[in-house]
């Protein structure tokens, strides 16, 4: 349910995230002054601690933003192969004999549909697994009427053409599901903040430790580490939010589809 809702509004993560770094430098340096009442003096290795999970955080904030994008290419590049997949297989359906060529491209339209309705559920985990049956129904559907297409004509070869085109069609179709399945584990996001969050709290004892607490540092670090674990988030929720699959070749094709009777 909240992580539904982080998916949906990237701007309440985003403030939320600020929140908890900027409370997260401040605790620390509440830290630094209660040691300073006592008399404690601060400790040398700070500075050492400081940069060592600060470096840290670069480098998974590095990694989790890679896998992030590649993952958001690959979700595009699959949806592109999909939907040359499903031309083809428009153009060889329009070859077909009067009566065929209109059972396929119904055929074809419920498909091109139901593709349409698996990119807007794609990042709706709880009803994914019933779009994708539904959208999965349709290429199986055609590859049912191809193939009985072709045990009725053998010596068409169109009829051949039609099943390879629709065998295609499936695979691509496959490779989209495989790539939408595909998440970023929620403990990695979890551990992201947890280190950014140990990094502001040891970057605000360390300020206050130098005299310097009023500095814009730990609110600027806040802000700047809050809005790249937006963005990652952002990149694995391709159908919602700032950062979007381009859908323009489908939704091409739909028109086209249901503009022929």
């Amino acid at each position: 349910m909240l992580a539904d809702l982080f998916n949906r509004y990237e701007w309440l993560l985003w403030v939320v995230l600020v929140g908890l770094l900027l409370a997260a430098a401040h605790g620390g340096d509440y830290v630094a002054r209660v040691a300073e009442r006592r008399g404690r003096t601060h400790d040398a290795h700070t500075l050492t601690v400081e940069g060592a999970l600060l470096g840290l955080l670069s480098l998974l904030l590095g990694f989790t933003f890679s896998m992030a994008n590649d993952h958001f290419v690959t979700r595009q590049h699959d949806l592109d192969s999909e939907v040359t997949a499903i031309a083809a297989v428009w153009r060889h359906a329009a070859l077909l004999p009067p009566a065929e060529a209109a059972a396929a491209r119904g055929l074809v339209r419920r498909d091109v549909d139901a593709q349409l309705a698996l990119y807007a559920a794609s990042d709706d985990e709880s009803d994914i697994d019933t779009v994708v049956a539904a959208a999965t129904s349709a290429p199986m559907a055609l590859w049912q009427f191809a193939r009985d297409y072709l045990a009725g004509h053998p010596a068409d070869p169109e009829a051949r053409a039609l099943l390879v085109a629709v065998d295609t069609m499936i695979d691509a179709h496959r490779l989209r599901v495989a790539s939408i399945r595909k998440v970023i584990a929620p403990s990695v996001l979890v551990l992201l903040t947890g280190v950014a969050m140990a990094g502001l709290c040891v970057m605000g004892y360390a300020s206050r430790a130098s005299g310097k607490m009023h500095s814009l540092l730990p609110p600027l670090m806040a802000i700047v580490v809050a809005s790249v674990i937006t963005l990652i988030v952002d990149l694995h929720s391709p159908s919602r939010g700032m950062i979007r699959l381009s859908t323009d070749g489908l939704t091409q094709l739909q028109a086209e589809v249901h503009a022929v009777p």
